[in-house]
């Protein structure tokens, strides 16, 4: 994406350098990389009320969104995708709803609008029945499980995602199926799904999601099992624990870094307290040192 903008800034090619925007700025958020998530929506924005077509235009919308959602306005979050959905219908863009729907129908739900939700769902569900597009069926039994809170259809939706190639749709699917199964008090379903998810997360270096998968777990009384680490260095941080350090490097407060990764300011102390230990350091301002330097 970071190439795609410069090339576009090389040849005055900008047609579709709004949708580089919106993809960089979405990519940080799932990293909790913020600041640079507000860079990225800010210039795809800016693009809008620029003359001219704009590819995939409304995914600035999208994108903002989720930022918004990840600095706690969540109201704000959700009637500005409710914004870009409602135009996308009305445009025909009926392939955008497999990226919005699932956010969309959660951001609902969580917001109370269930009619919203049930809409959205039945939407997609449509689209989906006239193409046979894996992606799309993923999509539909997606909204269709938060929409209903149907642990069958989420894993469903989680099985569709997996025969295409997108594994980030495919773990926030099985992340929703575990916790619905959690609620319904099925221990054994609910592990197997958020492990799942979790590890599919980490391998994506997507920290903003592991950490609410993880938080997801400790709500129900589960913790993931162990994975073999070095006991000193970096490289034995565990994917929080580097997360908490990217966040103290970006000059993060305690409570500010909780309220990222869905833990409290004791947690985050205990993690700090860790990271000394292991890095064999014994202040903050040591953490903005580069991982070979710390090494």
């Amino acid at each position: 994406m970071e190439a795609a903008r410069e090339l576009a800034a090389e040849t005055g090619e900008s047609f579709s350098l709004i949708l580089a925007h919106c993809v960089l700025s979405l990519i940080c958020v799932h990293r909790n990389d913020l600041g640079r998530a507000e860079d990225a929506v800010s210039a795809a924005m800016s693009q809008l009320g620029e003359p001219g077509p704009r590819y995939s235009g409304l995914w600035a919308m999208w994108a903002h969104a989720l930022l918004l959602e990840a600095q706690g306005e969540a109201p704000e979050a959700s009637a500005l995708l409710g914004d870009c959905w409602d135009r996308c219908a009305q445009l025909g863009l009926t392939l955008d709803y497999r990226p919005f729907g699932p956010d969309l129908v959660r951001l609902a739900l969580a917001g109370g609008d269930q009619a919203r939700a049930r809409n959205v769902a039945a939407a997609i569900a449509e689209a989906a029945s006239q193409r046979g597009v894996p992606s799309l069926t993923g999509a539909a039994l997606h909204c269709q499980g938060l929409a209903e809170n149907d642990a069958t259809a989420l894993v469903a939706a989680a099985a569709s995602c997996a025969r295409g190639s997108r594994p980030l749709e495919v773990a926030q699917a099985s992340e929703d199926a575990g916790a619905a199964f959690a609620r319904q008090g099925e221990a054994d379903q609910a592990r197997h799904l958020l492990e799942q998810a979790a590890a599919i997360y980490e391998r994506l270096g997507a920290g903003r999601d592991l950490a609410r998968a993880e938080a997801t777990m400790r709500k129900a009384g589960m913790r993931r099992g162990s994975r073999s680490r070095p006991l000193t260095g970096w490289h034995s941080l565990t994917p929080t624990e580097q997360t908490v350090v990217a966040l103290v490097a970006e000059g993060l407060t305690n409570p500010q870094i909780g309220n990222r990764l869905y833990i409290s300011r004791r947690t985050v102390q205990t993690h700090l307290a860790h990271v000394f230990a292991k890095l064999d350091i014994t202040s903050r301002a040591q953490l903005a040192l580069s991982p070979g330097q710390l090494i």
